[in-house]
Order: structure tokens, then sequence, then C-alpha cells
């Protein structure tokens, strides 16, 4: 079915063109020398950002928005990758190949063997997850040290530490 006419109409948007231009700088340069190099399309200045979401009961989840290409945007994208941590990781090899896809059709032969390894990914089986939240709960508390007015053995001289943990001269 076609795509509806409000989501392929050009908007513009509020944003002051000095402050728009360095934050479309700065996702193209994440993409051209960044951590998201490995979303480049050949002949396609693909701009983005890749984002690691933070997970308490597992793996972190892989995030990259982007869109391309930079001068005349005809596709933006925002994937998120469950328990695939950092966004260099899978969504931003995945966005990238959804781009290149989407503007050229197909996919240059040099990037099928990562098209293989998006689309063959197992990250529901990978590795060991971090311990809960609930897991934790149930593990019962340990009683804390008894402080005492006499110390263990003598102070040692010398060198203290300060709040920060820096040397006092």
């Amino acid at each position: 079915s076609p795509i509806p006419s409000k989501y392929v109409q050009k908007h513009d948007v509020k944003i002051d063109k000095q402050w728009f231009d360095l934050v479309r700088e700065g996702m193209a340069e994440c993409v051209n020398r960044g951590t998201a190099r490995i979303a480049q399309v050949p002949g396609i200045q693909v701009c983005g950002k890749t984002g690691t979401s933070q997970n308490p009961h597992g793996e972190d989840h892989s995030v990259f928005y982007a869109f391309a290409p930079k001068d005349n945007p005809q596709i933006a994208i925002a994937v998120y990758v469950e328990n695939a941590g950092w966004g260099a990781s899978y969504a931003a090899p995945i966005a990238g190949l959804m781009i290149e896809k989407y503007l050229n059709d197909t996919i240059a032969t040099a990037r099928v063997p990562l098209q293989e390894r998006m689309v063959n990914a197992d990250l529901i089986h990978k590795g060991k997850s971090k311990p809960s939240v609930q897991a934790a709960k149930k593990q019962p508390a340990q009683p804390a040290d008894v402080p005492s007015d006499i110390p263990d053995k003598e102070p040692t001289l010398g060198v203290t530490t300060g709040q920060q943990g820096q040397r006092r001269r």
C-alpha cells in the first residue's frame, strides 16, 4: 500500500539555522569518522547518531537514529535492537543497510556479508544476562560490620587522601 502523504511531505522545522546546521554536521561526522562508520553507504552521505540504552535486566540495547542523504533527506530512520550492546554493534549497520536498500533498491555486493551477519544474528541466546533487579531483591542483606572504638591496627602515617582521592601536601 502507498505511504500516506503526510509522511512523504517535507516539513520545515522551527530551529535556528546555525544550530540545525551544527547538529547536521555533527551527525554527518558521526558516520564519516565517528562511532557510526559502519552505517556508511557508498555514494550516499548518511547522517546519524549511535546510542546505547542501558538495560538492568540483561545486555544493553543498541540504538541508532539517522537520515540520508545529508543535503536532501529522503529517509529518516530510528533503529532500536534489544540486547544488542552499543549502537554501532547492530542498530547502525542495520540502519545503513535499510537506507541503502530504500535509496538504491539494492545492497552493494561488498556489503552483502554485513547484511548476512545482521540477518543471521541471534541476540536472544547471546551471552549471559546481567542479574535482574528482581533477583537482586531476593538476596538477603548482609549485616554491616560492627564499628569498634579500638582500631585493629595502628594507622598508616604519611600520605592521606582528601574527598576527591587527591593527595594532600
